[in-house]
């Protein structure tokens, strides 16, 4: 089996061109951006401790059932399915079995510069071209927690987020024997379908406010109140990257 292959990304034209040279042609290109190239491919349920004597799904089960009864007055009215709620949950920070993807590599590149890498950080997109059998059927559709092979999910837009983040899923098989689940780059279905860009966490300064000018931003991504405020604060108080960037040219100027 082959190796994943990896490319390292300098700027924003330089990302827009490996896109559109091997991208094109593919109709369906899911795109993942992460603030740490070392993170795994997994669910979040996959990167939690639960308390003792829960296993993954009876867990995931549970908090799902209590965040549809805590959350009925917030959410949509036209939320009904286990998907639909499943989908609703992984937008608010509920742990399931889903992983987030966009269709917009914009939206991937901003989730992997965002916010000031930590020391010796680099982050990473992850590219997936997948297949018109990886998808989420309508047998498949009954019942999110017995699948029988991780698959694509693509959701209703049910909540803003999603919409505004072009947002799909990987939808993750839990190993009954293990009470794990194989992170996407391990799984041999799909290994050889990714590729991953490595992007050195010294650009993140600078690529932020590129991104920022094609209008992809806290305030785009996250279409609320949370998002406008993080985006106005962003605006009038620079992160400790772009503040180090901007004091190095203070003194240049002296």
């Amino acid at each position: 089996m082959k190796d994943i292959r990896t490319k390292e990304i300098h700027s924003l034209p330089n990302y827009l061109q490996f896109i559109e040279e091997n991208c094109t042609g593919h109709r369906n290109v899911l795109f993942r951006g992460h603030a740490d190239s070392l993170w795994k491919l997994e669910p979040k349920l996959a990167r939690i401790p639960l308390r003792p004597a829960l296993r993954s799904k009876q867990a995931e089960i549970e908090m799902l059932s209590e965040f549809k009864r805590r959350a009925s007055s917030l959410a949509p009215r036209d939320v009904t399915s286990d998907w639909d709620w499943l989908a609703l949950a992984q937008h608010h920070g509920l742990p399931t079995r889903l992983l987030d993807w966009t269709t917009n590599a914009l939206v991937a590149f901003w989730f992997a510069i965002e916010n000031p890498p930590k020391s010796g950080q680099n982050g990473s997109i992850w590219i997936f071209f997948n297949e018109s059998n990886d998808y989420a059927n309508s047998q498949s559709l009954l019942d999110p927690f017995s699948i029988n092979k991780t698959l694509i999910y693509r959701p209703r837009h049910a909540s803003t987020r999603i919409t505004a983040q072009s947002g799909w899923f990987t939808i993750h098989k839990r190993i009954e024997k293990s009470d794990q689940f194989i992170p996407l780059e391990k799984n041999k279905s799909y290994k050889e379908r990714l590729i991953k860009l490595i992007i050195p966490g010294g650009a993140f300064r600078v690529l932020r406010e590129d991104i920022n000018r094609c209008g992809i931003n806290s305030a785009s991504i996250f279409p609320d109140l949370d998002g406008l405020t993080k985006q106005i604060t962003w605006e009038f108080s620079p992160p400790s990257d772009e503040a180090e960037l901007i004091q190095m040219i203070q003194k240049e100027n002296i």
